[in-house]
């Protein structure tokens, strides 16, 4: 060292180079933990992009799916009106009269028969399911 003009200069300019020692080393601090906040920011970034495409890649195909299902749904309805069109047009071919027929399986068909036997006018008390009630 080569302080030989006095003891306090020599301290005020090893002072002086402790403050700029210090402040390099405060700046590069903050310039490590900047450039470290931003890879994280950018891994984040990455993160969620990469959820994101994997999140769009599930709902499109969830799309083609279900396009697909609406699809064979409607060709089956197709199909199936067809298929009925062609039977009442056999049917009619046949000289069935449509209306009649169609009036004939219209009718409300019972889901139950109760048979009664007896020698004597019975007494009967009949209680009906709770379905058949709401619908009265």
């Amino acid at each position: 060292m080569s302080c030989n003009v006095s003891s306090t200069g020599c301290r005020g300019e090893r002072s002086q180079q402790e403050q700029a020692l210090e402040e390099a080393s405060a700046r590069h601090k903050l310039s490590v933990a900047a450039l470290q906040h931003e890879q994280e920011r950018r891994l984040r970034d990455e993160d969620f992009n990469a959820t994101l495409a994997n999140e769009r890649t599930r709902h499109e195909e969830e799309m083609r799916r279900e396009r697909k299902a609406v699809e064979l749904q409607s060709t089956l309805a197709d199909a199936t009106r067809a298929a009925e069109l062609q039977k009442y047009e056999t049917l009619k071919g046949l000289g069935v009269d449509l209306t009649q027929y169609l009036v004939a399986l219209a009718t409300a068909r019972p889901d139950s028969h109760l048979k009664i036997d007896s020698n004597t006018a019975p007494s009967v008390h009949l209680e009906l399911p709770p379905t058949m009630r709401r619908a009265k």
